[in-house]
């Protein structure tokens, strides 16, 4: 994992009160398809934090998930779900 890549994730991860260290990474295999007039980027790896909130009151404690995409050794985008 690259600095740059590892640097965005510690900082997801602090914006949501979680510890960055426990990211999943997952590579990604694509199926060589292309589609006439369309470039498709797809990313390399998905990279996932479940965690439970800091402030979650047992029984029903809140939990929230990360997941960002890497293509190129960057982060292309990321979302943040949180329970209800």
């Amino acid at each position: 994992m690259s600095r740059h890549v590892r640097s965005v994730l510690r900082g997801l991860s602090r914006e949501a009160g979680v510890s960055p260290a426990r990211f999943v990474a997952f590579a990604v295999r694509r199926r060589n398809r292309t589609r006439p007039g369309k470039t498709l980027l797809h990313p390399e790896r998905y990279h996932v934090l479940v965690a439970r909130l800091p402030e979650g009151e047992p029984p029903v404690a809140a939990r929230i998930a990360i997941v960002a995409r890497e293509l190129g050794g960057r982060v292309v985008a990321y979302r943040v779900y949180y329970s209800r």
